[in-house]
C-alpha cells in the first residue's frame, strides 16, 4: 500500500508539483504521525528545496512524535 503512494509522491516530484507533495505529505503525517517515512520524505524533499531550516523542524517533529508512539 504504501509502495504507491511513494511511487504517487514520486511522479509528483518529478512533474516538479512539490506544493502538492507537501500537501499529501501533511495529510499522511497528520493521519499517521507515528510513521517516520512521512516525515524522512518531506525533510528530503524541503533539503532538495533548500529549505533547510524547515527540514531540520520535520526532523524534529518526527524525533517528537515517533519517540512518543515508542
Amino acid at each position: 500500500k504504501n509502495d504507491a503512494y511513494f511511487e504517487y509522491l514520486q511522479n509528483l516530484t518529478t512533474a516538479e508539483k512539490y506544493d502538492k507533495v507537501l500537501a499529501s505529505l501533511d495529510s499522511a503525517i497528520k493521519a499517521s504521525p507515528q510513521y517516520a517515512d512521512f516525515y524522512f520524505v518531506k525533510a528530503s524533499l524541503l533539503n532538495g528545496l533548500l529549505k533547510y531550516f524547515d527540514a531540520l523542524d520535520v526532523l524534529n517533529k518526527c524525533l517528537k512524535n515517533t519517540s512518543e508512539a515508542a
